[in-house]
């Protein structure tokens, strides 16, 4: 009679399998299930993740992603912000805003200035270099928000833009 060879334990096959990450599907393959489309969150999650994935694509040549391009943004049209503030505004924790920082930091865009009052607290400020940044990149930015509308006709943009920061308003109960 043979002797039976013990099975491997699930635990040690898995170890030994390739596990693919999960990835962003590309932007033309981002679709709306037919069962789904009569449902607003279902909807908005995938328009979102549709826009959100061209314009990664447009900045990830440039090395940011669309958070840090918000930043340089808000950063642009102020005398300038400290870290706990602006994140408080864009909805980003800490930890993450600091890395977002960090990442445009070393790109020279954004400087971080000590306050005179705490030199705890850092102000950030867009760089001439972030500014040149922005000019260059902007273009390409409201060339991909123009192309993901066009299916819109001008009036229906005008909706949705006046539509937007309405529905960011509800309170949620």
């Amino acid at each position: 009679m043979k002797a039976k060879t013990p099975k491997k334990p699930i635990l040690t096959q898995l170890k030994n399998e390739m596990i693919i990450p999960r990835r962003r599907l590309p932007a033309g393959e981002n679709k709306l299930h037919p069962v789904l489309q009569k449902h607003l969150g279902y909807c908005l999650y995938k328009v979102a993740l549709k826009f959100r994935t061209l314009i990664d694509g447009a900045l990830a040549e440039e090395g940011i992603i669309a958070p840090q391009f918000g930043i340089l943004n808000i950063l642009r049209e102020s005398d300038g912000l400290n870290q706990i503030s602006l994140g408080l505004q864009m909805g980003i924790d800490k930890a993450t805003m600091v890395k977002l920082i960090d990442g445009l930091e070393k790109l020279s865009y954004v400087v971080r200035v000590s306050s005179e009052t705490d030199r705890r607290e850092k102000f950030l400020k867009v760089t001439p270099r972030g500014l040149k940044f922005l000019e260059q990149i902007l273009p390409r930015v409201k060339a991909v928000e123009t192309e993901f509308l066009k299916p819109l006709d001008a009036e229906e943009r005008r909706v949705l833009m006046d539509a937007i920061p309405k529905l960011m308003q509800t309170k949620c109960t």
